[in-house]
């Protein structure tokens, strides 16, 4: 693989210092040559050797962490907590290694299921964009060989405990909702809706304490000139764009206390991707940040759906109530049709029945089927006499 223009000057500067190193071993040879000589010759093998091993050791002295790479330091197989950046590093021969890291963006899937509060499964498939970063790079060493599992795991038991208190259909209609759910969960430290309080005494939901506080930390981490250049807008318009009383907020049906999650994701959308924005601009760090050591960059969740069992199990529950409405309206529509036979002097039962099959198309189906326990039940005649 060539090397880059800057890897280059390194292995330059790297086998000058070893040349440097071999030329001060020559040096010292030739001085000892020019005072013992005797001496010297008998003990040339052992000089050599010598000279080697300083030549050997100068190499391994030196390592080079690539470009766009990041290094952490280890001895004797553990980390030191020693972190380096790109270049040409000292470290101690034969004792030390240095593991580089790609600072450049990588992807991880993200497939997790879980269930709605009608025992519905739903799938959310997508991919996560995601760098390492200096200060946590530590913890993401540790956690490097198990993040995507990890992080798939932890999103779900989030998410598990949001889906699991609506009904399905409310998350698989509104993808664009559960995505900025997903997009607040991961990017920063604590969730939108989590900042809003039912109030007992107003009856109302209002926005704590806690969301001033977030705002008046993030905007001190940045300029005038800098909000002005990120968002096109100074803090004042960016304050009152976030402020509490244009928040747009509905209880759930079911419980006038508990905050309707989708309805607030939907309707807040351009206030929560102003949060998004400035969290990002001043480096905000999620939980799930902080647990696997990595920065995310972006999110694409294209699927939000019911599984393909769920599916099937909808579609087969769909077509029973279709043919047990279908049942029901020739069944009443054969009782109809039996009051007027009777009603134009009919009067055998059996002769009634027959004649409302003829004439309503059943004449050939003697039994209607029971679709929820799929037994068959007899046509029972009306007006009837038991025997015995």
């Amino acid at each position: 693989m060539p090397l880059r223009a800057g890897e280059k000057e390194i292995e330059m500067i790297k086998k000058a210092i070893i040349g440097l190193v071999m030329l001060v071993a020559a040096g010292m040879a030739a001085k000892l040559v020019a005072v013992n000589m005797p001496a010297v010759k008998a003990n040339m093998p052992l000089i050599l050797v010598a000279a080697a091993i300083m030549a050997v050791m100068a190499a391994k002295a030196f390592e080079t962490i690539p470009k766009f790479n990041l290094g952490i330091v280890f001895r004797i197989q553990k980390p030191t907590g020693r972190i380096v950046d790109e270049g040409l590093k000292l470290k101690v021969p034969f004792i030390d290694k240095i593991k580089s890291y790609s600072r450049k963006g990588r992807t991880m899937k993200i497939n997790i299921s879980v269930f709605s509060k009608d025992k519905r499964e739903i799938l959310m498939q997508g991919s996560v964009d995601w760098k390492i970063v200096k200060q946590r790079l530590l913890t993401f060493a540790e956690m490097e060989n198990t993040i995507e599992e990890g992080f798939n795991g932890a999103l779900k038991s989030n998410m598990r405990k949001i889906v699991g208190n609506r009904k399905g259909d409310v998350f698989v209609n509104e993808t664009g909702a559960v995505g900025r759910i997903i997009n607040c969960l991961i990017r920063l430290e604590r969730l939108p809706h989590l900042h809003f309080d039912f109030d007992c005494h107003d009856g109302r939901f209002k926005m704590g304490n806690s969301f001033r506080r977030w705002l008046e930390k993030a905007l001190t981490k940045m300029s005038e000139d800098e909000c002005v250049e990120h968002f096109g807008f100074g803090k004042a318009e960016l304050r009152e764009k976030l402020k509490p009383e244009e928040w747009r907020l509905a209880a759930t049906e079911d419980d006038e206390e508990e905050l309707d999650l989708i309805a607030f994701y939907k309707k807040n959308a351009a206030k929560i991707e102003l949060m998004l924005r400035l969290g990002q601009r001043v480096e905000e760090v999620s939980p799930l940040e902080m647990r696997y050591g990595i920065s995310i960059i972006a999110l694409e969740l294209p699927v939000v759906d019911f599984s393909p069992e769920t599916k099937t199990a909808m579609e087969a529950a769909q077509q029973k109530k279709e043919e047990m409405k279908s049942a029901d309206e020739v069944i009443n529509k054969k009782v109809e049709v039996m009051k007027k036979l009777k009603a134009a002097g009919i009067t055998d039962p059996e002769q009634m029945s027959n004649a409302a099959d003829v004439l309503i198309g059943a004449a050939e189906k003697r039994k209607v089927f029971s679709i929820e326990g799929g037994g068959a039940i007899p046509l029972l005649n009306l007006n009837e006499k038991k025997e015995g």
